[in-house]
This record gives structure tokens, C-alpha cells and sequence, in this order.
């Protein structure tokens, strides 16, 4: 099965830039996609990579709700039911 390779620094350093510049819909729709891909993958991959720096880019805007809105709309995709507890922390605060 073809794996796609890790991101070396330089690639990682771009995706985080281009995560940076994501609006609030974008970065939503872009995290639900990486993990997904990363929930795909049984090994760790380049989408747990790119997943790692999304939650990062949701930690430093201080909007997580953002980053589980992402995790809540990959898990809808995938068919797995969601807790009440997902669901109150894709609240805006």
C-alpha cells in the first residue's frame, strides 16, 4: 500500500504558515479533512503530522472550539456517533 513520507521541517514550517493563514470556515474544513486522512493511516503519517499542527494552530488563536468543530465534522464523515461532550466543546466561548 502506497504511504505518503513524513514532512521533513521545511514542509511542516510551509503547512504551519499556510495553517496560519486559514480563515475560521478554511481551517474548520481543513482539519476535519487531515484527520480524517490520519484516522485512515494505521502507522504515524504526514496527515498526524499536519493534524499536530493544526491543534497547535488552534492553541495559539486560543479557539480550540475550532480544532473540535474540525474533529466533530471528520467524525460525522466517518459515521461515529457523537458524544454530548464533543458536541458542547465545538461551542464558541
Amino acid at each position: 500500500m502506497f504511504r505518503e513520507p513524513l514532512m521533513g521541517d521545511e514542509a511542516l514550517a510551509a503547512y504551519a504558515a499556510r495553517a496560519n493563514a486559514l480563515d475560521d470556515e478554511a481551517y474548520v474544513a481543513e482539519a476535519a479533512d487531515q484527520i480524517l486522512a490520519a484516522g485512515h493511516e494505521p502507522r504515524y503519517s504526514a496527515a498526524d503530522q499536519r493534524v499536530a499542527v493544526l491543534y497547535r494552530e488552534a492553541v495559539t488563536r486560543n479557539r480550540m472550539f475550532l480544532y473540535q468543530r474540525g474533529y466533530n465534522d471528520a467524525a460525522d464523515r466517518a459515521g461515529v456517533e457523537l458524544s454530548v461532550n464533543d458536541r458542547l466543546l465545538a461551542r464558541a466561548a
